[in-house]
């Protein structure tokens, strides 16, 4: 029901959306730093996906053991229909059941772009009758722009050429309409590229500041890191807990030591993982409150 549809409104006439998506946050300052840090504790609170679909089955049914046999057939549904459908093959990324996984910055990114898309083009009904979607190719490529604008290193080729890739599969203009499942494969590739980008540029600069020349980048040497690399009103705004929590992230990601169990050490690799995944730095379309979708596809009139 996220994944979006034909741009056509309940008079059957094609929407036209112009204005782009716009950002969670206008203001400067202080008040965007702390708005910057409160997007991320509420990020680390939200459910994942393959949670939100668990809750959504025992919300229905109520049992746990029913839950769980409908998420094994949604399991074995999934992987079937993969190879011939698009769209169950990115559902099937975004659970991480097939590859390329996705990390929850990218199922956040993707699930935003598509609420966006349902925000400025619904009621998206056909979605609900022929199971296929249709945008302005226009329309995408706004919402695109501000969903995938990087901040922490400059934008990769990938990227730069997105606009003209949605062009060219809605047939060489943006005037046209383009299939959402197209879309949606040409902003994940996108993204991909500019979040590999993003943690090469961050782990150079991390491995750059490693005083010792071990790999291993202490909690100081984060703290410092991690004040130089995220916008200076967002630093003011961080207090130490919330320091102390990013570094406990960038442990995890940066996985256990050689003879452990568990990390021990930050390394670059993690250094970089962890500011991504809170969003301080990079496309953080992930941390931002989801637009208010007022017509939604009337889908429970054709089950």
């Amino acid at each position: 029901e996220l994944m979006g549809e034909r741009d056509i409104s309940a008079s059957g006439s094609v929407c036209e959306s112009g204005g782009a998506a716009s950002s969670s946050s206008s203001s400067s300052g202080p008040n965007k730093g702390a708005a910057a840090v409160a997007a991320w504790c509420a990020t680390r609170c939200r459910r994942d996906l393959e949670g939100a679909v668990y809750g959504s089955f025992l919300a229905k049914f109520g049992g746990r053991l029913v839950a769980e046999c409908h998420c094994s057939a949604l399991a074995v549904a999934v992987r079937k229909a993969a190879p011939r459908s698009k769209r169950a093959r990115l559902f099937g990324c975004m659970l991480g059941m097939l590859e390329p996984a996705l990390p929850q910055a990218g199922v956040g990114t993707l699930s935003h772009f598509i609420a966006q898309l349902h925000s400025q083009c619904g009621p998206l009904t056909t979605e609900a009758t022929a199971g296929s979607s249709q945008v302005r190719a226009r329309t995408a490529v706004q919402i695109a722009a501000d969903a995938l604008h990087p901040s922490a290193g400059p934008a990769c080729q990938q990227l730069v050429d997105l606009p003209a890739a949605i062009a060219a599969a809605a047939g060489g203009s943006t005037d046209n309409l383009v299939e959402v499942d197209d879309v949606l494969q040409l902003v994940l590739a996108a993204w991909s590229s500019q979040r590999t980008a993003d943690e090469q540029h961050l782990e150079a600069i991390a491995a750059q500041a490693d005083l010792h020349n071990n790999g291993i980048i202490s909690q100081d040497e984060f703290k410092a890191l991690v004040k130089k690399q995220v916008p200076s009103a967002t630093a003011a705004a961080l207090s130490q807990q919330h320091y102390n929590s990013l570094f406990m992230e960038a442990l995890r990601a940066s996985g256990p030591a050689s003879g452990s169990a568990i990390a021990t050490a930050v390394t670059p690799q993690g250094f970089a993982c962890a500011l991504l995944d809170a969003g301080l730095v990079g496309a953080a379309t992930h941390t931002r409150a989801q637009p208010i979708i007022t017509q939604r596809p009337p889908f429970s009139e054709y089950r």
